[in-house]
């Protein structure tokens, strides 16, 4: 870690686990150490939501760039590197993301669950880049467990609203691009691995609260309207219970 990081990792989570050991221990292996790593657990928040702990984990940044991870998501050995390039070649965009990978020493439930999410029936569609690799674009939303912010845009689009969650990311990243007119650029070279929730249930039980999260925000920020493909979980969820 250098006296002063360019980037500003920040993992909200309620207490040390082995997810986020193994992450830290990642982070250890990285080819470049341009950054400093601000876990936010319930000794300093208190019992806070993620997206206050991660905006309390902004308050105390030092770094130039936000880089916001899950407890169980690790990023590629070159993430630092290949992130200080594309940071400094494009230093006109407010946010930069990249695909998330289930790791290939999950069980065959878990990857199962990787394989539903990095399907058209994953965040709407958005799975097929999300969840995969995918060539360079700009996008509108992109969820925080691999997002890169730059912290004066960040402030400028108001932080994380903490009313959201799940959602909050998604608030960010349309305050971001519908109000500030900035780019979110998703680029590959980008990679982080992350543990998914092992099928069936696991899996299911998180499906009601994106659907929740999509219907409130395209009521309450003009989202474009629902994409058809995010009911599909939805359908399959009443087959199962019911």
């Amino acid at each position: 870690m250098t006296s002063t990081p360019l980037f500003s990792i920040i993992i909200p989570v309620r207490q040390t686990n082995p997810y986020l050991q193994e992450t830290l221990s990642k982070l250890k292996t990285q080819s470049l150490h341009n950054f400093e790593i601000l876990v936010i657990d319930d000794r300093l928040s208190g019992t806070a939501n993620p997206s206050q702990k991660r905006n309390l984990g902004a308050a105390k940044a030092r770094g130039q760039y936000l880089v916001f991870f899950d407890d169980d998501s690790f990023p590629t050995a070159n993430y630092f590197k290949n992130a200080t390039k594309l940071v400094k070649k494009y230093s006109n965009y407010a946010a930069f993301c990249g695909p998330c990978l289930t790791p290939k020493q999950d069980d065959l439930y878990q990857q199962a669950s990787g394989l539903v999410w990095s399907s058209y029936l994953g965040s709407g569609g958005a799975g097929v880049y999300r969840n995969r690799i995918s060539s360079a674009r700009f996008v509108d939303d992109y969820p925080s467990v691999n997002l890169i912010v730059k912290k004066t845009d960040f402030n400028r689009a108001g932080k994380f609203d903490t009313n959201y969650w799940p959602g909050e990311d998604t608030v960010l990243c349309l305050n971001l691009t519908k109000k500030l007119h900035q780019k979110i650029y998703y680029h590959p070279s980008l990679r982080v691995y992350h543990h998914r929730r092992r099928v069936l249930i696991p899996h299911l039980n998180k499906l009601p609260a994106m659907l929740f999260k999509e219907v409130i925000l395209s009521k309450n920020f003009l989202k474009p309207a629902l994409n058809w493909v995010i009911f599909y979980p939805a359908f399959f969820l009443f087959i199962v219970y019911f």
